[in-house]
């Protein structure tokens, strides 16, 4: 048995299942739905040596009143109407779409507390990234991560080829060692990460800061920094950010994090872009 997120998520599925509980799965598409998720549930029941009864047209494992019912990201849509969901399982959470928990939640109703567990490699950039980074500051989820190397049941050979394969040093780290990397890596010098969760936060005392990167002709990212004190209020990276909608971009920011603009005491503009976004202002 090669141990990784798929088969950690059917051990948790066949715990359910025993106990007799409805479960809504998903996987990225059919195939890996019944190759790889359903596949594994199934390997988890013959270690036990249980036989549950396997409905590949419904795609739907059950074992006695419990019920295991598949789906796919492809096909999400067609989980509406489920009900009673105890537990919610999404294989490969980066790959699914983003308002697959909008989709799902009216299927976790009932007088009991719904459990939702998810797989996943990072992704930097992806919606569901920036949702996990912002949910584990909070403390809102329990996140458990692992990295390739700590997987004893890979060869040597094999975790070699997977190094020598990724040259790119983010993707090494996300890859291969398992690292939730921030968005804005690519356009911050100093990243949220640098500061120490118990750094000192004086923000109450001192007004709003913004800086502004421009992106010039467009070879890079436009950045908008927001800071309180020692406080990084928000860093918002853009494709391409017009110097006449830059002042609606940060209006939208300060307000979203319930800031007006008299809050703001300067704002900082890099001038190799600096002096279009002053006459647009």
């Amino acid at each position: 048995m090669v141990l990784g997120k798929t088969v950690i998520l059917s051990w948790i599925i066949v715990f359910h299942l025993l106990q007799e509980k409805r479960i809504l799965a998903f996987s990225q598409t059919y195939k890996s739905l019944s190759q790889n998720l359903f596949d594994e549930i199934l390997k988890r029941f013959d270690e036990l040596k249980i036989k549950p009864l396997y409905n590949k047209g419904a795609m739907t494992i059950a074992y006695n009143k419990g019920i295991c019912f598949g789906y796919s990201y492809e096909n999400c849509e067609s989980s509406r109407g489920l009900t009673e969901i105890n537990l919610l399982v999404l294989d490969e959470l980066c790959l699914a779409p983003a308002d697959i928990l909008a989709i799902t939640a009216p299927c976790l109703r009932g007088n009991f507390t719904p459990i939702i567990r998810f797989g996943t490699s990072p992704r930097q950039g992806s919606v569901w990234n920036k949702w996990l980074i912002d949910n584990m500051a909070t403390s809102n989820i329990e996140v458990f991560t692992a990295k390739m190397s700590d997987n004893t049941f890979l060869s040597k050979e094999s975790l070699e080829l997977s190094m020598n394969a990724i040259t790119d040093e983010k993707m090494r780290l996300q890859e291969i060692e398992g690292e939730i990397l921030s968005d804005y890596d690519e356009s911050c010098i100093l990243y949220t990460n640098d500061f120490p969760k118990s750094f000192n936060d004086n923000s109450a005392n001192y007004p709003i800061k913004i800086g502004i990167d421009g992106s010039g002709q467009g070879r890079d990212k436009s950045v908008i920094c927001i800071r309180k004190g020692n406080r990084i209020i928000s860093i918002t990276k853009y494709e391409k950010l017009d110097p006449f909608d830059c002042s609606t971009a940060i209006k939208l920011i300060l307000l979203k994090n319930k800031f007006t603009t008299d809050d703001v005491y300067e704002i900082n503009i890099d001038m190799g872009y600096g002096e279009r976004l002053l006459c647009c202002s």
